[in-house]
Formats: structure tokens, sequence, C-alpha cells
């Protein structure tokens, strides 16, 4: 008889139920804190398992020793670090994930340490952003300090008025001055300035000498020479004490002669994100599927933060009298009568509910025969009518790299479609990835094809 292969949960239960079991510990980790003793127990060979840093303690002066002291650790933090090594499931919190992220770096648990990575990336506010970048910087951890460097461009002016913002520390503030990416205007840039500089010193007036204690050679980082003339005279009109006369005519020289820099001063005008002109489309791949309503679901997911510019409809377009064929004279139903796009984070707490990110109840982009071209010496091609089946967004949608997104469009008319099942992956440009969940059609008729045949997308520099 062959060999039959079963699976056990004997050691995941036997081993959580070790987790801070004192009467078969045989380590406990020591905290200090407001002259109190707490003492958490664990297993050295449980953490000997998971981490080369454990087994090199114990294996090393440690190793007679019961009882090893933590200083500046919570003993909180410190349980649910240890989860990693006894749970299957760990919960994390905003309130813990800094001590337990120091303590998952410190001894080299990389699952923990991607997962509080995770959790601070999907966490981000206006209020938090500067410290969960300090984090970032802090650890090394470069795709978190990206996504704080695309949070901070997007939302700009709610971050310079952020008390995040005001007590972050001098690194922090020279990371953020060195962006070219703003939603904000300089000047926004420069009050925001003297006011952290007022809330690190304490003081209430601005002088020279303060400026430079706090802010020394940053205060060149402050891009004078991209505001206007009337921009720059308000400023030297309140604040002219900071600037000497030889500064204040180089920067006055470099905003009228344009150019990029004098002396210490840069010229260079940051760009609103807002506004970038590198869209490019997603055109395959697209899956998608019809609910009992005959609405259209199209759910997925990206590697990389970006903006959704505008949807394209297919160019199958429908007639009020459902014929065939196709005339100039013809009359045109919308394609799309309504369109909902969804925000759903995958390790939130009810992903049944999702965020609607946009909602449009009366979608209006009216299809004549002046879009087709039944010239038989020209080219039909997809550009001579795309125009007119965009429905582009008042302002693009943020698409978090990690979050997974829904787009539902409830056609113009009734249809029915194809059966239709697929999962795709779609590469784009710079290694950018779309992955499209698996969706069903679920009836059939002669109609070929879907709503939405393009996605378009436009990536934010840094």
């Amino acid at each position: 008889m062959s060999k039959v292969k079963f699976t056990s949960r004997t050691v995941e239960s036997a081993v959580k139920t070790l987790y801070l079991d004192e009467m078969t510990a045989d380590v406990h980790f020591v905290f200090e804190s407001s002259g109190q003793s707490d003492r958490v127990p664990a297993h050295k060979i449980l953490l000997i398992a998971a981490s080369k840093v454990f087994r090199a303690m114990f294996n090393g002066q440690w190793k007679e020793k019961d009882e090893v002291p933590i200083p500046y650790v919570l003993a909180a933090d410190f349980k649910t670090f240890l989860q990693y090594f006894y749970l299957r499931e760990v919960e994390l919190s905003m309130e813990n994930v800094e001590g337990v992220m120091s303590l998952s770096h410190q001894y080299d648990i990389g699952a923990c340490f991607n997962d509080c990575t995770t959790l601070l990336e999907r966490s981000l506010t206006v209020d938090n952003v500067c410290w969960i970048y300090w984090r970032a910087i802090f650890f090394g951890h470069e795709e978190l300090k990206t996504e704080c460097e695309i949070f901070i461009s997007l939302n700009m002016e709610g971050v310079l008025k952020s008390s995040g913002f005001l007590g972050c520390n001098r690194e922090i503030l020279s990371h953020i001055l060195r962006l070219d990416e703003m939603d904000c205007s300089e000047t926004s840039v420069f009050n925001a300035c003297m006011k952290w500089v007022k809330t690190a010193s304490g003081q209430n007036e601005i002088s020279k000498e303060l400026v430079q204690n706090h802010l020394g050679n940053l205060f060149y980082d402050i891009r004078f020479g991209s505001m206007t003339m009337q921009e720059f005279n308000a400023i030297y009109t309140a604040h002219g004490c900071l600037f000497t006369d030889k500064e204040q005519q180089g920067i006055t020289k470099l905003i009228k002669s344009k150019i990029m820099q004098w002396e210490s001063f840069n010229g260079t005008r940051r760009v609103s994100p807002w506004e970038k002109s590198d869209e490019f489309d997603c055109n395959g791949g697209l899956d998608l599927k019809y609910d009992d309503g005959q609405i259209e679901i199209m759910k997925f997911s990206t590697n990389e933060t970006l903006l959704l510019n505008a949807i394209v409809c297919s160019d199958a377009n429908y007639r009020r009298d459902d014929s065939c064929s196709w005339s100039e004279d013809d009359e045109f139903e919308n394609v799309v009568s309504k369109l909902t796009v969804f925000e759903i984070d995958p390790l939130g707490p009810d992903e049944a509910k999702p965020r609607v990110l946009y909602v449009n109840e009366n979608v209006e982009h009216p299809i004549d025969g002046d879009c087709f071209d039944y010239d038989d010496d020209e080219d039909d091609s997809e550009d001579s009518y795309e125009d007119n089946n965009v429905i582009r967004f008042p302002k693009p949608l943020i698409i978090k790299r990690g979050f997974k997104y829904e787009i539902r469009l409830k056609p113009g008319r009734e249809i029915i479609a194809h059966t239709y099942l697929s999962s795709a992956e779609v590469k784009m440009r710079r290694n950018i990835t779309l992955k499209f969940e698996e969706g069903t059609v679920l009836k059939k008729s002669l109609f070929s094809g879907k709503l939405i045949s393009k996605l378009k997308f436009a990536t934010i520099q840094r």
C-alpha cells in the first residue's frame, strides 16, 4: 500500500500553548519601567530556531543565564514580538509597531520586520507620514521611503500644516525640501519652514541668527528662484532680515532671468504630481465579470503606486434599434451610465466593505457618428474615436501598491455578454505590474467584448 500524507496540526497547537507559559519557560526577559520590573517568559530553543541573533546569544555569553535585561523597550511590545515565534496569527497596531519593528530589526526576524513596514505603509496620514518617513530612512527601507515620498508629494499642503511636520527632525526636513514634486506653492514651503524654526527653537520671532542655527544650509533648499517676483517681494517685505543685499539682488536676478541657479540659491521649479504628462496605457489582460445586475466588474492591484487618470471604454457602442449596421445619422447611447471605483485594504478589518474612491451616477460621454471614419482610403485607427470613449476623472485617483481596486461600470443599456473567465498579470513600463483577479461572465449573447478597453495611468517621479 502506498504512503498517504496527512496534515498534522499537533506541533502548531503545542507551540501555541507555550506562549508566555511560566511553567515551561527556561528564560525570562526583564524590563524596567516606572520603577517596576516586568518579566516575560520564553523558550530558548524556539528563539534559537528562528533567529541567528538569539542563537549566537544563547550559545555565547547568555548560555547559562535565565534572565536577559532588555533596555529601552516596553514589555508589551516584546510580548507582541514573541508572537512571531509561537503563533500563526499576529496582531500589530500603530501603538506597538515602533517597538516591534525595532526588535525585529535587532533580532533579524525578517517576516516581522516586513509586516511592520506593511502596516506603516497602509497607515500613512498627513499627521504621521513624517514619523514613518523617519523610520524608513533610519532602517534603510527604500520601498517604505518611496511610498512616504509619494504620499508627501501628493499631500504636501496638509503635511506642511501638520503637527508631525512641525515636530520632525532636521534630517527629515532636508529630505522633504529635496523633493522635486509637491502639490503646493514654494511660498507655502517657506512659511512652513519658518513655523518649523519657531517650533524647534521655542521662539515666536524669526531672526537671521535663529534661521541659521536651526535651518543652516537647508535655507538654500527653499527654491526662492522659482517664485514670482510678487511672491518673493511679499516674503522680503515680511522677512527682509533673512537676506543680505547681495542675496536679495541675486534672487531677483534668478527670478527675472529664469536661470536655474545663482550661487547657493535654487531656481528649479517644483512640479505638481497631479500635472504629470507621462501618461501610459494598460490595454492587455483586462479581466471582468458581469453580475446579475448587468454591471461590469474589474478588480486589480499594482506593485507600484500610480495615478489613474482615465478609463477608456470599448468601441462596441450600442444603437437603440439593436441593429448591427452603422450609419453617420445613427443615434447612439452612452457606453456607461454609472461608474464607481472602490479601494479595498486586504489587511483591513472588513474587506467586504471597501472605501468608495469615486462615484458618478450619470456618466456623460456621448458618441456620435462624426467620430467614425468610413472612408476606405484612410485607416480606421483607435485614436480616431478614443477621445469620445474616455471617462477622465476630475482629479487622478491614487492607486496604492498593496491595495486592491474594483471598478464597476453599469452599461448604458441592458446587455448580456459571452462567458468569460481569465486571470491576468500585465507588465507595463519600468517593471510596473498590474494583476487582475479572476472574473466570470454569467450569460451569453451576440455581444462580444467588454466595456473597459484601457486604463490610463501616470507614474509619480521622485
